[in-house]
């Protein structure tokens, strides 16, 4: 789904590399966006500092070297696309461009899921995701998924493989209607089937925490 940014909507600039570093814009503008003055929520920095933690601890949890380092690297580029969702409502291409090629990479030296399967997955995630794209459009007129989301998808199933997309989906959008309905409730506003979501920031963060999960063997699907 697409989702509403907090700041800098429709402003038209163009994403930079200090944007997209964790924490960074936080610290430097004092709680406030560079850009355009708003206040960044205080929960932005604090997921921010969540998921870097979830890193560190998976790369200690993790025996096998070549794991260990493959979740850092999957770790610091679904930090950016999360951080880049929540911040300015997109999915940069060069961002899920690599996550994509990265796990088909790293699929042909770890154990799991395997180089098939990570082409299945990346063809069942990105796929499904742009049946749904069009058919939302199709039926209500709007654009429900953007194609951000769906190269998102692509990446998660490269990494993942097929198995774990079901609860990846599940899981994250949960976590983000429970979001929606919390912030309606706090706003005195109603959910509705328009109502926006970031919801590529939920998948990385759910990708991120199942990718920890099945790497450590907490989790066997």
């Amino acid at each position: 789904m697409a989702n509403a940014s907090y700041c800098c909507q429709d402003s038209g600039f163009k994403l930079v590399s200090p944007d997209l570093v964790p924490l960074l814009p936080w610290i430097i503008g004092r709680g406030r966006c560079r850009h355009c003055g708003a206040t960044i929520p205080f929960v932005v920095p604090v997921l921010e500092l969540v998921m870097i933690a979830a890193v560190i601890v998976t790369a200690v949890l993790v025996r096998d070297d070549a794991q260990a380092v493959a979740g850092c690297f999957l770790g610091w580029l679904l930090v950016l696309l999360v951080v880049a969702d929540l911040r300015r409502q997109v999915l940069p291409d060069s961002l899920t461009a690599t996550l994509l090629a990265s796990g088909l990479l790293a699929a042909l030296f770890l154990p799991t899921p395997g180089f098939t399967q990570a082409l299945i997955g990346a063809a069942i995630g990105g796929g499904s995701f742009f049946v749904l794209r069009f058919l939302y459009f199709r039926y209500r007129g709007i654009e429900g998924l953007g194609l951000g989301d769906v190269k998102l998808m692509a990446g998660l199933g490269a990494w993942l493989g097929p198995a774990w997309l079901p609860p990846l989906v599940l899981i994250a959008a949960v976590a983000g209607l429970i979001v929606v309905m919390l912030q309606s409730w706090s706003q005195g506003t109603t959910v509705s089937a328009t109502s926006r979501v970031a919801f590529g920031a939920y998948l990385g963060g759910t990708a991120l925490l199942l990718w920890g999960l099945m790497s450590t063997g907490a989790w066997e699907w």
